[in-house]
């Protein structure tokens, strides 16, 4: 169970600890300071064959790999990716019974090539890029939950893998899809060229971050690290088109509580939110969230020893 299920799951370790000492108020205050600035875009586009879910995940997910592949000068190191462990998963057979079929693994092989091609140095708004970010956002599904959608384990061996891929953006929403992931990119590289815009002058310092104690609620990776004003802030990329919830301000808290300050290769002071759909970004130092949202505990030092007690 990840930091994120945990968080979803009322009887966890983890919502036990946030029920003891978190402050309602302070979280709600805290919470509403965190949310977009901004207008969010909508999503403009239809999906009537699917729910909505799965096509607001692989918009969030793809954007997420264009933001990083963007703030590198367009570059990306794919052994460092979920997508690249995704691949490792499904091409050596071992996470279920999917794999055994040798079409399956070739499949997986066929997406992370694909993930690769258009991710060569050309913008992150290309379409074809966008492309290449879905296909990595389909391996790293496999890594989290072990499978590909349907339509690649049940179409026939004669159909390439490419050709499913396009079969699969078509049913996600098609050349809109395509539209409106590039869009999120777009207004990323807008931001950071506008002397009025939220992330101005800023840059990602620590991309795709895991901690030491990571393991203790089975996966907790962190979108970046953004320094912004000479603030170093641990941040969440969100595309959605709701406003925050209770459980994305937790989300990023749990982070900031699972960091060891002698064996995390990086520091951060702060943490926040870039809204992806309106580019907006948002953040609180640590101490703000510490006296406003867990005034029983005295220092940060002090949280993060008694949440690590409590959930390991």
């Amino acid at each position: 169970m990840s930091l994120t299920s945990e968080i979803k799951n009322a009887k966890s370790p983890v919502r036990h600890f946030f029920s003891n000492y978190e402050n309602n108020r302070g979280m709600k205050e805290c919470l509403d300071y965190l949310q977009s600035t901004k207008p969010i875009r909508p999503v403009s586009f239809n999906f009537l064959s699917v729910k909505p879910f799965v096509v607001h995940s692989l918009i969030g997910t793809s954007v997420d790999f264009l933001i990083r592949y963007t703030a590198m000068e367009n570059r990306l190191n794919f052994t460092e990716t979920v997508a690249h462990s995704g691949w490792a998963v499904g091409s050596c057979g071992s996470r279920n019974g999917y794999w055994e079929e040798e079409i399956l693994d070739e499949r997986v092989n066929d997406l992370y090539e694909i993930g690769k091609m258009y991710l060569d140095g050309r913008e992150g708004t290309n379409i074809d890029a966008v492309r290449s970010a879905i296909a990595l956002s389909l391996l790293e599904k496999i890594y989290r939950s072990g499978s590909l959608p349907n339509l690649f384990i049940n179409s026939s061996a004669k159909v390439n893998t490419q050709k499913v891929l396009e079969n699969y953006i078509e049913l996600m929403g098609g050349e809109a899809l395509l539209e409106d992931i590039s869009e999120c990119i777009k207004k990323f590289i807008k931001g950071t060229k506008d002397p009025d815009s939220e992330i101005y002058g800023g840059r990602i310092t620590v991309y795709n971050g895991t901690f030491y104690n990571s393991g203790l609620v089975n996966g907790a990776d962190f979108d970046c690290v953004f320094q912004y004003d000479n603030t170093l802030i641990l941040t969440e990329i969100k595309t959605m088109i709701k406003p925050l919830g209770i459980e994305h301000i937790r989300q990023v808290i749990g982070y900031s509580l699972l960091y060891d300050e002698k064996k995390d290769n990086f520091v951060f002071s702060a943490i926040g939110f870039y809204h992806s759909r309106s580019g907006s970004f948002r953040f609180l130092p640590i101490n703000i969230i510490l006296e406003k949202c867990f005034h029983k505990l005295e220092s940060i030092q002090e949280a993060r020893k008694e949440f690590v007690r409590s959930i390991r």
